[in-house]
Parts: structure tokens; C-alpha cells; sequence
């Protein structure tokens, strides 16, 4: 995994979200969290008009919705939450 860099806060203005950056997922589930609550994050691969594509530090890629940011896989409890710019 990807860890938050603590001398950069979270943003939250998706339209100016980049290949490179760092996403950090959550979930709208009680009994799952994301990386959001362990800061732990996935790096943007490819943004196109309808999907971001994310990978992890293991190489495992995942495709999310760009207009709601959830993941079009399952499992589907998970959103982006925030990201970092590099």
C-alpha cells in the first residue's frame, strides 16, 4: 500500500484530480473501512471520461465510477474518499 504523506492534507476537488496522484478509498458500510481511516492509498493510473483506474502496491488494479467514485467491481461498499497530489 501506498502510505498518506502527513505533510499533505486531503483534497477533495475531484476535478482536479491526475494521473500520479494518490486516492485513498473508504466505505459507506459499518462493518468494513477503507485506506481513507489507515491512510493507507492507491496511485491513479489512467483517468478517461467515465472510470478512474487505480493500482496498489501489490500491482492490483480496480476501475471506479469518475462521476460518484465508486468502484465498478466488487467489492461495491467502496467509494474515494479523498486524494493527494504527488
Amino acid at each position: 500500500m501506498y502510505t498518506k504523506d502527513e505533510s499533505k492534507p486531503y483534497q477533495y476537488d475531484w476535478e482536479n484530480l491526475k494521473v500520479g496522484d494518490f486516492v485513498f478509498d473508504d466505505s459507506d458500510s459499518s462493518f468494513c473501512s477503507g485506506g481513507l481511516t489507515y491512510g493507507f492509498g492507491k496511485v491513479v493510473i489512467d483517468i478517461d471520461e467515465n472510470t478512474i483506474t487505480t493500482q496498489d502496491s501489490s500491482g492490483t488494479k480496480a476501475k471506479w465510477n469518475k462521476l460518484d467514485r465508486t468502484l465498478m467491481q466488487p467489492p461495491y461498499p467502496y467509494y474515494l474518499g479523498a486524494f493527494q497530489s504527488k
